[in-house]
């Protein structure tokens, strides 16, 4: 494994899923924050994902708290991410498509949320095994490294 270096610089609102059969807040309260969850989309259709953890935080700011009814997401920093080598060419591509998968609880469970505010949303047609449809995801600005020197 090679070690590698993101750089992120978003601040964004979440709500609570449609599907969300509890409130985020409440989740957030009994089980706090631990993860976001980041993915590189391949061309092949496939993704490469990442966890965000404040333990992996280099230096700047990480965090989720609760805002009226909503989170608001604070991840401006640096992160240091342990990336497979066979991931490495397409981790450090300059125009790599990152987008957001979510925010996890300590124990790695992701909340069932909407994102609101803060970042760029992009809608895109899948097919699988059980059909064809339409969703959105939200896209992230995103600078790799493999020393974090590289990204100030």
């Amino acid at each position: 494994m090679a070690n590698g270096f993101i750089k992120i610089n978003h601040e964004f609102l979440l709500k609570d899923s449609e599907d969300s059969e509890s409130s985020v807040i409440t989740q957030l309260n009994d089980n706090g924050y631990g993860v976001i969850e980041v993915s590189i989309l391949l061309e092949t259709g496939a993704s490469i994902g990442f966890s965000l953890t404040p333990d992996k935080l280099v230096e700047g700011e990480f965090s989720v708290i609760p805002q009226n009814d909503m989170l608001k997401v604070n991840c401006n920093g640096v992160f240091k991410l342990a990336v497979k080598d066979d991931h490495l060419e397409n981790f450090l591509r300059a125009d790599s498509k990152w987008v957001f998968g979510g925010v996890g609880d300590k124990y790695l469970n992701l909340f069932d949320s909407d994102v609101v505010d803060g970042l760029q949303s992009e809608k895109y047609t899948y097919k699988n095994r059980f059909g064809e449809g339409e969703s959105i995801r939200h896209l992230m600005s995103i600078q790799t490294a493999t020393k974090a020197k590289d990204l100030k």
